[in-house]
């Protein structure tokens, strides 16, 4: 969008031009093939970008990100600032097809500091893990692979700022188009990209930067300053992260969709993961939308219907709404409702750390992050059988506190854990997806599959403090229900640099 006053209105793509019925609807949902010839097909020609995501941002935007080097985006904020005690960051980039890269480079701001540790470059989901040592200004992998999908892990970077990334690729790869969204319950938060977590949570209330508002359950508000001729809406239902959360929140069954002057559209949305694509009859010029669930599939959550995402269909490009917030260190963008309450329970410390076990004999591992995901890893070694698996998923608080002192303040919070684990050695702190969470995970070839089996995880603990750096999970399920297979575990948050 750039900073022009105005925007020519885009014209009406040729696919929908036979639609002719003033409220018609062609309700769509797209596949991707798998075979070979498809897969070569899709190489020749341009690459697109599905979406970008990240852990909670200070400032910026994970797609925005992708437009670094774009000559056209001066107006457009193209950095992205990490919170100044975040740790153990992430951003990940999904393309529609697979995008032949021999480099990739990866740059921090001027005049911050370099990367403090690490960095792990994960492709294709979990398939290919390489790393590079920290301590500079620019990291560079040599990739030399066709990849669907990479997340940047960042290591002990604390308030880490990225300058730009660069892919080196003979194919072109076209970046997502992108709008600046207004209005007080939009359908964006500008922190994370398709599938990893809900725009609104459950409850009535999120935040914006510093800003607490409100919002009416079962109704979004997406507005924009220049007028665009829309052929449709891309949208994801329920909450697309691993595991069973998808059922356990209420789906949008019948959604309403209106626009100034035209008569609103109905559609009923499929009950199942992935982008689902509502088309209009005709191109409609507008600058504002309004969505409303009429009906929902009933989950966890009775009269809280959730969308994980929408965006614009306009003159044949995608457009993804970006929430222009002020910068807040108290409220980082795209912190989950979740990790606020963590905070106000005196356990923000854990929030984008590792903690891990004190005893040597069992390996543990956990990665509670703000955005509302987790990453846990163990390895155990009883009687010369080692046991290794890996587990990714989203985590909640199911009470409020424990009260256990004389002085009635919390000593600990229960949490849920929803997700997968897998049996697998490697580290697999990738996307938090599993193969069953969008649209490019379902159609993984075999290859890109990892070979070990997936076991849902649903799991609640106790977290306790024992000491300003050390805490206690305490594992209450029966044995035989047990996903995770720990009763109590002595945890430390783990630091080079505390």
């Amino acid at each position: 969008m750039g900073g022009d006053k105005t925007m020519p209105l885009m014209r009406l793509h040729s696919k929908h031009l036979f639609f002719l019925a003033p409220l018609c609807l062609l309700f769509s949902f797209e596949s991707h093939s798998t075979s070979k010839e498809s897969v070569k097909e899709s190489v020749k020609e341009s690459v697109r970008v599905l979406t970008a995501m990240s852990t909670p941002l200070q400032i910026g935007h994970p797609i925005a990100f992708l437009l670094s080097n774009e000559k056209d985006a001066k107006s457009i904020e193209t950095k992205i600032q990490f919170p100044s005690e975040q740790r153990y960051s992430k951003w990940s980039v999904i393309f529609d097809s697979p995008l032949n890269i021999d480099t990739l480079e990866v740059e921090t701001c001027d005049g911050t500091k370099a990367f403090s540790d690490g960095v792990e470059l994960f492709l294709n989901y979990d398939q290919k893990r390489l790393f590079s040592d920290g301590g500079r200004k620019q990291v560079r992998f040599s990739v030399k692979m066709p990849v669907r999908s990479l997340t940047l892990g960042f290591l002990e970077s604390q308030g880490l700022c990225l300058e730009k990334i660069a892919l080196k690729t003979k194919v072109n790869w076209i970046r997502p188009r992108i709008f600046t969204a207004t209005g007080n319950s939009v359908v964006a938060d500008g922190a994370l990209g398709t599938g990893m977590r809900t725009i609104f949570e459950a409850g009535k209330e999120k935040y914006l930067g510093d800003q607490k508002i409100q919002r009416k359950s079962g109704e979004w508000t997406l507005a924009w300053d220049n007028p665009l001729s829309v052929e449709g809406v891309r949208v994801w239902n329920g909450d697309q992260n691993p595991g069973q959360v998808f059922h356990l929140s209420d789906r949008v069954k019948e959604i309403e969709v209106r626009s100034e002057g035209v008569p609103p559209i109905r559609a009923t949305l499929e009950d199942r993961r992935n982008s689902q694509q509502i088309s209009f009859p005709i191109a409609r010029s507008m600058q504002r939308m309004d969505l409303k669930s009429i009906s929902a599939y009933p989950g966890s959550t009775p009269g809280d219907p959730q969308l994980a995402e929408v965006r614009l269909l306009a003159g044949g490009e995608i457009w993804v709404p970006i929430v222009r917030v002020s910068p807040s260190e108290s409220i980082p963008v795209g912190e989950s409702l979740q990790a606020a309450a963590l905070r106000e329970r005196g356990f923000g410390d854990v929030l984008d750390r590792e903690l891990r076990t004190e005893e040597q004999n069992d390996i543990w591992k956990f990665r509670i992050r703000s955005d509302g995901t987790f990453f846990a890893r163990i390895f155990v070694d009883h009687a010369r059988v080692a046991r290794t698996w890996a587990v990714a998923g989203s985590w909640r608080i199911t009470e409020s506190a424990f009260v256990e002192d004389a002085k009635k303040s919390p000593k600990g919070v229960s949490l849920t854990f929803v997700g997968t684990k897998t049996v697998s050695s490697e580290i697999l702190d990738s996307l938090p997806c599993t193969t069953r969470c969008n649209d490019v995970q379902e159609d993984r070839s075999p290859a890109i599959m990892s070979s070990s089996k997936e076991i849902s995880v649903l799991e609640t603990v106790e977290l306790q403090r024992r000491g300003k750096s050390s805490f206690l999970i305490r594992n209450r399920t029966e044995d035989d229900k047990r996903s995770m297979e720990f009763t109590d575990l002595k945890l430390r948050i783990h630091s080079l640099y505390d």
